[in-house]
């Protein structure tokens, strides 16, 4: 499982190193995960549609799930999100590396699409982290772009959820004084739900801002069904 280690223990030229490895790991095998998962994943070749996403033999289906945002107000994904290219980031915002990465890349791409684009774009982040996330997830996530959308859940919803999306769960790696300052261990690629809301493809950490506009357009004109 990657872990998101805690910034205080290394230093800032370690963690820059480690943080290449682990991208050049990711780009090599197509995804890091919290444990071996039996998902076959596609590579990037002709079969994935010209997308830089990977892709899924086995589509999912955008089940409903309560979640909430900072202000406790509930959001229903599949309700919420009907009928609208959705991309789904699970971590935590204490997170040092992938998290931000994440979303930093996806608001640069986001930010070149047409306006039309990204009234049809939902950029979803889901704090695996609810004790310490509730009261601020919203914030951190709309601290990207202002569209974005940070939710939590419960405990027992967020379970299920990645359950439901072939996600390990996250893992709380609490220490023994049990104090706030903790790692999560968590998936780290970007669930990629299309207008049907069906998920075709996830995409790994390391996918650049160029490719993300490039899918983007196509994933939104539906042109990766045609383009094989």
């Amino acid at each position: 499982m990657m872990l998101c280690n805690k910034a205080s223990i290394i230093s800032k030229q370690i963690k820059s190193f480690l943080l290449i490895i682990s991208l050049s790991l990711t780009i090599t095998s197509g995804l890091i995960s919290c444990n071996n998962n039996s998902q076959n994943f596609g590579k990037i070749e002709q079969k994935n549609h010209n997308l830089q996403g990977r892709l899924l033999q086995k589509p999912l289906i955008k089940n409903n799930v309560e979640l909430f945002d900072s202000k406790g107000n509930i959001f229903s994904l599949e309700q919420d999100t009907r009928n609208h290219l959705t991309l789904i980031a699970l971590g935590y915002t204490s997170c040092p590396d992938i998290c931000p990465l994440h979303m930093s890349v996806l608001a640069g791409a986001y930010s070149n699409l047409p306006i039309d684009m990204q009234r049809k774009t939902k950029v979803i982040f889901i704090s695996t982290d609810p004790e310490r996330d509730n009261k601020k997830i919203t914030n951190w996530a709309q601290s990207f772009n202002k569209d974005f959308i940070g939710l939590t859940g419960t405990p027992e919803n967020l379970i299920k959820f990645q359950n439901e999306l072939n996600i390990p769960p996250a893992v709380l790696e609490k220490n023994e004084d049990n104090n706030s300052n903790y790692a999560v261990s968590h998936a780290t690629w970007i669930t990629v739900f299309t207008d049907d809301n069906i998920a075709h493809f996830i995409y790994p950490i390391g996918i650049t801002q160029r490719e993300w506009v490039q899918d983007l357009k196509l994933l939104n004109n539906n042109e990766w069904k045609i383009k094989k």
